[in-house]
């Protein structure tokens, strides 16, 4: 176990970035995630992502194309997911690579913002 690790402090942002790097796969199985910015940026650095089909999980992670969802607490579901992913290299790569081409174009700073704009300028008139 790596720990807490704080992104705003360099040194732990350096560490964390690290272990992306060194992650094949990653599966965050949480029974509470509002929206789980851990995903985003695994799939930022091109993996594969599990989660649960609850929450955010589904609007982050596109099952069968950026990752597998499963049901909440299926424990073996998780386990096949992971299999599949370690025995399948080139699904694992696909899902990665499409992984990043959907955080990039979904959840970035620049997206967010333009969604919150677009979002107000339907409930009130702002200039473009």
């Amino acid at each position: 176990m790596h720990g807490s690790l704080d992104p705003n402090d360099p040194a732990q942002s350096s560490r964390l970035l690290q272990l992306y790097r060194e992650s094949s796969i990653f599966c965050l199985p949480s029974r509470y995630e509002p929206f789980g910015i851990a995903f985003v940026e695994a799939m930022l650095a091109s993996i594969p992502c599990i989660g649960v089909r609850n929450w955010a999980m589904p609007e982050i992670i596109e099952d069968g194309t950026t990752g597998i969802l499963v049901p909440d607490g299926d424990v073996d579901a998780i386990a096949d997911a992971l299999n599949r992913l370690i025995t399948e290299p080139s699904l694992a790569l696909q899902f990665g690579l499409e992984g990043r081409k959907r955080a990039l174009s979904f959840f970035t700073w620049t997206r967010v913002a333009e969604s919150i704009l677009k979002d107000l300028r339907s409930v009130r008139s702002l200039p473009e």
